[in-house]
C-alpha cells in the first residue's frame, strides 16, 4: 500500500508520456530502489513494450524482486554503471539517500540527453501525527520537531537537483491516507517497520516505543495524512 500509494502519480506520468511519445514505447527503463520490485512489476505489466531493469542496495530485495520476475541487480545509486536509460523511476528512494546532490548527479548521468526522470519523494510532515502522539505520550516533543525539521521539502529537493544536468523541472504536490486499526499494526507494518521504527526507537527509548503502541493499542489506533511529492525531469542535452 504504502508504495503503490506513492507510485500512483509517477505511473501515471510515464504513462502520459508514453502516450504523448515523450518516451519511446520500447524505452530501457531503470527502476531505482525497487525493493521487492515494484513499481518495475506494473510498469512491465502495463507497458509490455518496455525494457525494465532495477537495482536495489539490498541484496534480499533483489532476491524477492528476481522471484517476481523483476530483472533486479544489486547496485547502488550512486556507483551504478549501467545506461543510458531513456527513462528513470525512482519511488521514495531518495528520502534514504542522504547525499541526495550527488544522487540528483548520478540520475543524470545514466540517463540518456532527453531522457526522462519520474521520482517520488515522502516530504517533511510525514508521520507527523505520530510525533505528536509521541511527543503526548512520551514526551521529546523538541527532538521529533528537529528531526521534521530534516526532512525533505520542494525547496530543499529543488535545490538537490539545481546542479545536476535537468530540464523542464516540475514539481507536483500531493498526499494520501494511511489508517491503522491499532498501534501493533502500525509497528508491524513494512513501511514503519523498516523504514522508521528504528529512529523513534533511539528518540524515545524501547520503553518509550512500547508504550506508544501501547496507547496507540488502547486509542484503536492512527490515521496518517503523508504528504508527497512526484519530481519530472528531462536530462538536459
Amino acid at each position: 500500500m504504502w508504495s503503490a500509494n506513492f507510485a500512483a502519480p509517477l505511473l501515471a506520468a510515464v504513462a502520459r508520456d508514453l502516450d504523448a511519445g515523450l518516451v519511446p514505447g520500447a524505452a530501457h527503463v531503470l527502476d531505482v530502489g525497487t525493493g521487492a520490485g515494484y513499481p518495475a512489476l506494473e510498469l512491465a505489466a502495463r507497458h509490455p513494450g518496455l525494457k525494465v531493469e532495477a537495482i536495489d542496495p539490498w541484496q534480499a530485495a533483489v532476491a524477492r524482486a528476481r522471484a517476481r520476475g523483476v530483472a533486479a541487480f544489486h547496485g547502488d545509486l550512486l556507483t551504478w554503471e549501467g545506461g543510458p536509460y531513456d527513462a528513470i523511476v525512482a519511488n521514495v528512494c531518495l528520502n534514504v539517500i542522504p547525499d541526495r546532490a550527488g544522487a540528483a548527479l548520478a540520475l543524470a548521468r545514466l540517463l540518456r540527453p532527453g531522457g526522462r526522470l519520474y521520482a517520488t519523494v515522502a516530504l517533511r510532515g510525514i508521520l507527523r501525527e505520530l510525533d505528536r502522539a509521541a511527543a503526548r505520550i512520551c514526551g521529546a516533543r523538541q527532538v521529533l520537531e528537529q528531526v521534521q525539521e530534516q526532512r525533505l521539502t520542494v525547496m530543499t529537493l529543488r535545490e538537490a537537483f539545481a546542479g545536476a544536468a535537468f530540464s523542464q523541472l516540475v514539481v507536483e504536490v500531493g498526499h494520501f491516507p494511511l489508517c491503522f486499526e491499532s498501534g501493533t499494526a502500525m509497528a508491524g507494518s513494512v513501511p514503519i517497520r523498516l523504514g522508521f521504527a528504528d529512529l523513534y526507537r533511539q528518540l524515545l527509548g524501547e520503553d518509550g516505543w512500547q508504550r506508544l503502541i501501547a496507547v496507540l493499542d488502547r486509542e484503536h489506533g492512527i490515521a496518517f495524512d503523508v504528504p508527497f511529492a512526484l519530481l519530472t525531469a528531462t536530462r538536459a542535452s
